[in-house]
């Protein structure tokens, strides 16, 4: 659901329910009076975008894009680096990152296949 949408349907949906929405719903780009009609919706979104000044965050030391989407990219591009040095370096990895799109699990075994 875009943002036109969720700003139409926010209003009748009252305020005693917990309501959960994608970054979609607000692309950053909305005005003042717009974002009254979202008051109340709990966004999930990645801690990149959620926690900027999290613990380790400054090693991706560079100015931030205004566009979220370019930031998510940014985001997944450093986890994908992440798991791919680790897959890099043993055959058989099991780990826990912390990284900037959430926690990342991987658990042994898992089969590798190559055609030859």
């Amino acid at each position: 659901m875009d943002g036109k949408s969720a700003r139409y349907i926010r209003p009748y949906l009252g305020n005693d329910m917990a309501i959960y929405a994608t970054s979609q719903v607000d692309s950053g780009r909305l005005g003042r009076t717009a974002l009254v009609d979202l008051i109340g919706i709990r966004y999930v979104d990645m801690p990149w975008l959620g926690m900027p000044q999290r613990e380790g965050y400054d090693l991706y030391n560079r100015t931030r894009s205004n566009a979220y989407d370019l930031e998510r990219l940014f985001a997944f591009g450093v986890d994908a680096w992440r798991i791919a040095s680790v897959l890099a370096k043993d055959t058989q990895p099991t780990f826990n990152i912390d990284g900037v799109t959430g926690q990342l699990t991987m658990m042994a075994p898992i089969a590798w296949w190559c055609a030859t």
